[in-house]
């Protein structure tokens, strides 16, 4: 308190010994009653940082605490009534000028007591931090961006994150992100934030040989000049109330991915900073779309060869082992009819034939799915099921919450995997004697669930689990899901829950038949 009592009597005599010198300096310097009903003293970097005349504080002492942003004013304002009079006020604030722009500040306030030992004036500083916030808010977005998109394999989700990060830094509060769409060429908008809804559709894809697209593909960074006709410069997002405009191009390996758009309604241009931030941010976003595509593109091709084998083995080797079969039940049939001893042979010989073709289309089915690309996911996982209980001799039941569900082919076909993955673990590594299949819907989210009453999961020591396990994870997490493996207790559950997001699912039949 002593300290406090010291200070504050310090600073009230530099302001009434050397005004000179209060004028000139960058901090504000302040003087104010306790009930704040009046300014005494108020220095010109009030005029900077609030961007209004000091003589509106003198005026309305009220003044002060409008200009401070509406998410910290009640803060500040609690802060101001409680702590400035007991000499514990120290506070760290944002203040919106008239223009809309913001600006962080340190503001101290210290009692000035009188020789009845009562406090009659509150001297205090304000110091505006702006660059030492704006650095801090950069290093912690670029972190934020390297850490999130280099965990995530769901390319919707890393859009969504690279935006919420962007649009949260000083003054950016709209953009969005085009991806180069590698078939046709065209850029089309994939994730986009702060936008409205006809401006979103007006500029939601660009085709190869637009303007805007080629300026993309010469992957040079560019601020564009925003005004009330439209942009004259760039040519890039015009209207929408747009003031400033960032266009950065998302490179990789020297490929244009995209490009990573952010805005302002309230700022005429991007700080110098934050443009630096936002191209490192871009850079990061490049270098994680790209791995999520390849892991993509590799596990499609995975598919596509197991289909593949799957369909050069039903129209290959079953058809072939169809037509030995059916040589040989012609020859058990004339052996028998002329009472040779070697007709039992032959009918053994027609009986394993049988069934190698019955074993032949069951693999081709578990390889190349053809109900789930027909019929969807429910009658898959209806079909394994019904495969996995004659195949291995055990009991896999299906319960379906649910024969009309919301859900596209690519989030199908995952989920379809996982369960598939989970039930040969069972048969293989639990020597499981029942296995549940379980699909439900509800809170918006897909869930995915297959138990088994075997030995279940056991956590060793330096290992990792097998390939199939990291498979299934990353499978999950492409779909914007998540992976549960445990051991109940009697047995191991494999569960996956995706969230139905608006705009990416459609009902499964109407997917399908598209």
């Amino acid at each position: 308190m002593e300290e406090h009592k010291e200070t504050a009597v310090l600073l009230l005599d530099f302001f009434v010994n050397y005004p000179a010198t209060t004028e000139n300096i960058t901090e504000v310097f302040w003087v104010t009653d306790p009930a704040k009903t009046r300014v005494n003293y108020v220095s010109r970097g009030f005029e900077r940082v609030w961007g209004q005349p000091r003589q509106a504080v003198y005026t309305v002492p009220a003044t002060w605490l409008e200009g401070v942003y509406s998410e910290d004013r009640q803060r500040v304002m609690n802060a101001t009534y409680s702590k400035q009079i007991t000499g514990d006020y120290d506070e760290q604030y944002r203040v919106q000028r008239p223009d809309g722009t913001l600006c962080w500040v340190h503001d101290r306030a210290f009692p000035v007591r009188n020789e009845k030992d009562e406090v009659y004036r509150i001297v205090g500083i304000t110091e505006d931090i702006t660059e030492h916030k704006r650095a801090e808010q950069l290093l912690e977005a670029q972190r934020d961006v390297g850490v999130a998109l280099s965990v995530t394999n769901d390319l919707n989700a890393a859009l969504e994150q690279l935006l919420e990060t962007a649009t949260a830094l000083e003054n950016i509060d709209c953009g969005g992100v085009y991806l180069v769409n590698p078939e046709t060429g065209a850029l089309e908008l994939e994730a986009h934030s702060g936008l409205g809804p006809e401006f979103v559709q007006r500029v939601a894809r660009y085709e190869r040989d637009a303007p805007e697209t080629e300026l993309v593909k010469e992957g040079r960074v560019r601020y564009p000049i925003c005004s009330i006709d439209g942009n004259t410069e760039g040519c890039f997002w015009s209207g929408d109330g747009l003031r400033a405009l960032a266009v950065i191009p998302m490179r990789h390996e020297g490929e244009v991915l995209g490009t990573l758009n952010l805005g302002s309604h309230v700022q005429d241009e991007i700080p110098l900073p934050i443009g630096v931030a936002l191209e490192t941010i871009a850079a990061q976003a490049a270098g994680a779309i790209a791995r999520i595509r390849l892991e993509r593109q590799i596990l499609e091709i995975s598919d596509r060869e197991q289909a593949r084998i799957g369909q050069d083995i039903h129209d290959g080797l079953c058809q072939q082992l169809i037509g030995l079969a059916f040589n040989a039940n012609s020859l058990a049939q004339s052996l028998s009819s002329n009472s040779l001893p070697e007709a039992a042979t032959a009918r053994k010989i027609c009986l394993l034939l049988d069934e190698s073709i019955t074993e032949a289309r069951r693999v081709c089915r578990g390889l190349y799915p053809v109900r789930l690309k027909t019929e969807g996911l429910v009658p898959a996982l209806e079909e394994l099921a019904h495969t996995a209980t004659e195949r291995f001799n055990l009991c896999c039941e299906c319960d379906l919450a649910t024969r009309r569900l919301f859900c596209d082919v690519t989030t199908a076909t995952h989920l379809y995997r996982i369960a598939q993955e989970a039930v040969n673990n069972a048969v293989k590594h639990s020597g499981a004697g029942r296995v549940g299949i379980r699909l439900s819907a509800s809170d918006g989210n897909l869930e995915l669930q297959v138990e088994d009453d075997g030995k279940g999961i056991k956590a060793s020591p330096g290992r990792a689990g097998g390939m199939g396990l990291h498979i299934m994870d990353y499978r999950a997490r492409s779909i914007g899901g998540s992976l549960d493996i445990h051991d109940t207790g009697n047995g191991t559950s494999v569960s996956c829950r995706v969230p139905q997001r608006p705009g990416n699912l459609t009902e499964e039949t109407e997917a399908l038949a598209g």
